[in-house]
């Protein structure tokens, strides 16, 4: 907030005024510093799951998703409180932003439908990228069991002794990287190279996959990769 210079007879309420300032906007902080650190527990969590999964660690895994889980859970708690009583903040930090698209994006499909609608509208006012907003749409339809759109979703599943990772069936495949420049997300290629390496497994981006295809060669044992 600007403030202008006052003669010394308006210091006291320049001071008071300073006061009532400072209370109002300390709800606005502590929800703030709330999802900030809601996000930093997601995204912690999550990276050490990438890295148990590149160390082949299955017990790790195992034990790291089980705490995603609870994390996830509590963190809904959180998010979703706070959409359903004021709607999307306004004046949160980038980091705060980020925190409950990424909560939504984590939840069961139905809660991504419900609140799919806050995160269109939260895109529009700039407070998430528009990649943002189209991811969630391609994991709605990927869990639907449609072709995404932006191909921004995987599937991993075993393979021998292996793990190997599938970009899900994408609709118009010759026109993606048009659609993905659109929304500032990198050209196919890029993407599907850099999944491989934070997972350190292959992979593959099949245009010839059906859902149908990928759903067979699954065998109902696949995992989105985040």
């Amino acid at each position: 907030m600007k403030r202008s210079l006052l003669k010394s007879c308006l210091f006291v309420a320049a001071v008071a005024a300073a006061g009532l300032t400072a209370v109002a906007q300390t709800p606005q902080r502590d929800t703030d510093s709330l999802l900030r650190a809601v996000r930093e527990r997601d995204q912690k969590l999550r990276l050490d799951l990438m890295a148990y999964y590149a160390k082949g660690d299955v017990d790790s895994v195992l034990w790291c998703s089980g705490q995603i889980e609870e994390a996830d859970a509590e963190n809904q708690r959180t998010v979703f409180g706070i959409l359903d009583a004021e709607g999307w903040p306004e004046g949160l930090s980038d980091e705060a932003n980020s925190a409950i698209f990424l909560v939504i994006d984590h939840a069961e499909v139905e809660e991504q439908k419900r609140y799919y609608g806050d995160v269109v509208r939260a895109a529009r006012r700039g407070y998430i990228g528009r990649s943002s907003q189209v991811t969630l749409r391609d994991r709605i339809l990927m869990y639907e069991g449609k072709r995404q759109i932006y191909g921004t979703q995987t599937v991993s599943f075993a393979r021998g002794d292996s793990t190997v990772c599938y970009v899900w069936p994408v609709v118009r495949p010759r026109s993606l990287d048009r659609r993905r420049s659109r929304v500032n997300l990198p050209a196919m290629d890029k993407y599907v190279e850099t999944v491989g390496e934070g997972f350190g497994f292959d992979v593959v981006w099949d245009k010839s996959l059906g859902v149908g295809d990928l759903n067979r060669m699954r065998q109902g044992v696949g995992a989105a990769c985040e």
